[in-house]
């Protein structure tokens, strides 16, 4: 086997070594049991589960408390509004009051049904955070002040 441009064709090498089923779930960013084989597929040999609504819930809660440490606490207007306070004064005050329901019209008239939306109240702040249903990347976090 040669190299090219000085790397070695890894997914050839791989193929000698591992069937598809094994060589997918290497190079799968999802675990190997969410991979899912069935006779129904017509277009595409490996289907992956979307991420289910409670990984999604959890990833938006998460999401919103590292949003408001790390960016929301930061701002000119929070510490006008808060004062001098830092995250470890609240932090057990913030995480108690999250309160978010997913959000399912917004999933279909913003979205397309193609993102988790949820939306609440952080620290009695109005939030929305948007997760995109097949990958799990947060693509939108909102905490208004106003």
């Amino acid at each position: 086997m040669q190299k090219k441009n000085g790397i070695l064709p890894i997914l050839a090498l791989s193929a000698a070594f591992f069937s598809p089923l094994s060589l997918f779930a290497l190079v799968s960013p999802r675990p190997a049991e969410t991979i899912r084989l069935g006779s129904t597929c017509t277009d595409r040999v490996f289907a992956q589960l979307i991420l289910s609504d409670s990984q999604a819930y959890k990833a938006a809660t998460e999401n919103l408390l590292s949003y408001f440490k790390n960016e929301l606490m930061k701002t000119r207007l929070f510490k006008d509004t808060y004062g001098d306070i830092v995250w470890d004064d609240i932090s057990e005050e913030v995480a108690d009051s999250v309160d978010i329901v997913r959000d399912r019209k917004m999933e279909k008239e913003r979205y397309g049904d193609k993102q988790f939306a949820f939306t609440g109240f952080v620290f009695d702040l109005y939030a929305e955070v948007a997760i995109d249903k097949a990958t799990g990347v947060v693509m939108k976090t909102i905490i208004e002040l106003e």
